[in-house]
């Protein structure tokens, strides 16, 4: 029956809060407070120990069986409770500062085969663990006060109903088991109160130790530089200044030979290559001996954990890596000094190593640096003496497929630039640029038209009347002051006996120079032409010329 009142009781616990707990400390002051909690705690650590003596005692006495097993569990539950309350008490009187995240990896030795490597992580761990320390200790504080409060809350609640039980109508038996639970229930109530204060009093102390302790940014700043930033900063001066210094002579050699273009034989790339390589390992040498000279053992856990993580990656890498390595060694399939297309553009390969440097007189800037693995797939070879690399160099004249005429004035790898007619810039892509099949007029051009006579001049069609258009039609050009004295030559040949006319080819031979009037100089050749016909005469067939007008009509 008393168990069921009990039961009874505690499923109201939570009907409402109970008042708040006074604190028999209230009253004191900071200094006070905490003395007074030491003694509590000494207190409850020789209340403890007692109780811990007198289960071990029992536990001895006790034939095995449940009873035993119970006394070892409430053996088990004090030890955990001296436990915490001793380090409350070293908490409390250090102001929330303890040695365990240094002592931490000297207490406890549990490593295996990968022992040497989690001696070197551990440093860098407890460094991340040191930022988040505080905040962590002041959580687990919290939950602790939060915890005690709402445990609190539940023993009043069950007191106040066990308290309300009748016990005058009690027997002797149900009467001294009621005040055997009534007794466990007062002492977990102590138990949570001073546990309760203890939390607080911890809570206190860690933050008014960490408001002593916090430093300004600029003071944290200067301890940086003085500190790890300037191990820092110097390990990666030496590693810097040995690099340099030990590719110096490269670099001398190199300077020297610029203008040479003599091919590098492959035992010197693969002594070139070996050098480099040599020269990565002595700066990395040089960082980690600063590092660990200054004694800074994260730092030095750091470099060493790159270091292997680069070793490591090496062993997936390398084999990615053998198209660019042939590359270096200059035996793949594009070759320095040879021709090869990059981007639908000819270029020449200077120099294959960490970039390949390319280059193509054509263009306004004419050097390019490339990354060696886009220079993997392509194939080169080797160029003609008088192969051009480009259609055309900057200030050609050119006409394209679809009779568009202008004066280049850029060259790049991406677009061409021509002034048209009227001043206007008509940008290409450089790869439609070439599709469209520029001629370059200023390397010289010639201009032909055919045209034709009546057939009525048949007997002279072969002899005189050529030479005589031929005559006629070079005076007339040669007398043009823009183009004329850049003509080269003029020839009329007999075509063909078209339909209803007798067919001439006129050919007008221009150097480079005429290239701008390209236009004038092609409707000159057509004047001449006419003009030499009425000069002698020579009858123009209908239908050539008014067969469109006809038409139209």
């Amino acid at each position: 029956m008393l168990s069921m009142v009990i039961v009874g009781a505690l499923s109201t616990a939570f009907a409402e809060p109970p008042p708040p707990i006074p604190s028999k400390t209230s009253s004191l002051s900071q200094e006070q407070k905490t003395a007074s909690k030491l003694n509590d705690i000494q207190e409850d650590l020789k209340q403890r120990k007692l109780e811990r003596d007198k289960l071990a005692a029992e536990i001895k006495r006790a034939s095995p069986g449940p009873e035993k097993a119970e006394l070892e569990a409430r053996l088990e539950q004090v030890n955990a409770t001296l436990a915490e309350q001793k380090h409350a008490f070293s908490m409390i009187i250090t102001g929330g500062l303890e040695l365990e995240l240094i002592e931490a990896g000297k207490q406890k030795e549990k490593y295996d085969w990968e022992r040497d490597l989690l001696e070197i992580v551990q440093p860098i761990m407890s460094e991340l663990r040191a930022l988040t320390e505080s905040k962590r200790q002041q959580q687990n504080l919290k939950n602790r006060i939060d915890f005690h409060t709402e445990q609190l809350r539940i023993g009043k609640e069950a007191m106040r109903n066990i308290e309300a039980i009748d016990q005058k109508s009690l027997d002797r038996v149900t009467l001294k088991q009621y005040e055997q639970v009534a007794e466990q229930w007062r002492d977990k109530i102590r138990e949570h109160q001073h546990l309760l204060e203890v939390a607080e009093l911890q809570l206190e102390e860690l933050t008014r130790s960490k408001e002593t302790l916090e430093q300004s940014w600029k003071e944290q700043w200067e301890e940086f530089i003085q500190g790890r930033g300037a191990t820092l900063i110097l390990s990666l001066l030496a590693a810097f200044g040995v690099y340099l210094a030990l590719m110096l002579p490269m670099r001398i050699y190199g300077f020297a030979t610029r203008n040479r273009q003599r091919r590098r034989p492959l035992w010197v790339r693969i002594l070139s290559l070996s050098y480099r390589f040599l020269a990565l390992l002595g700066a990395f040498i040089a960082l980690f001996a600063t590092v660990h000279h200054s004694g800074d053992r994260m730092l030095e856990g750091l470099f060493l954990l790159l270091a292997v993580a680069i070793i490591w990656s090496l062993k997936s890498t390398i084999p990615r890596y053998m198209d660019e390595l042939k590359l270096l060694l200059n035996v793949s399939s594009v070759r320095e000094g040879e021709r090869v297309i990059f981007q639908d553009v000819p270029w020449r390969v200077d120099s294959l190593d960490m970039f390949a440097r390319l280059s193509n007189p054509a263009m306004s800037q004419p050097r390019i640096r490339v990354p060696l693995k886009e220079m993997a797939q392509l194939h080169s070879r080797r160029p003609a003496e008088d192969e051009n690399w480009f259609p055309c160099n900057v200030g050609d004249f050119v006409i394209l497929s679809d009779g568009q005429f202008g004066l280049v004035k850029w060259i790049s790898p991406e677009t061409v630039a021509l002034r048209v007619g009227g001043g206007a810039i008509r940008s290409y892509t450089t790869s439609d640029f070439l599709g469209a099949s520029p001629q370059n007029l200023s390397t010289g051009f010639a201009i032909a038209i055919n045209f034709g006579i009546d057939y009525k001049y048949q007997k002279d069609c072969l002899d005189d009347i050529p030479r005589q258009m031929a005559q006629v039609v070079y005076d007339r050009l040669k007398s043009i002051e823009s183009t004329g004295p850049h003509l080269s030559s003029v020839t009329v040949d007999f075509a063909e006996a078209a339909a209803s006319s007798l067919n001439y080819k006129v050919v007008a031979l221009y150097s480079g120079a005429a290239a701008e009037n390209y236009y004038p100089a092609q409707r000159a050749v057509n004047q001449s032409a006419v003009a030499a016909c009425n000069q002698f005469g020579w009858e123009i067939p209908f239908t050539q010329v008014t067969l469109h007008q006809a038409s139209a009509s």
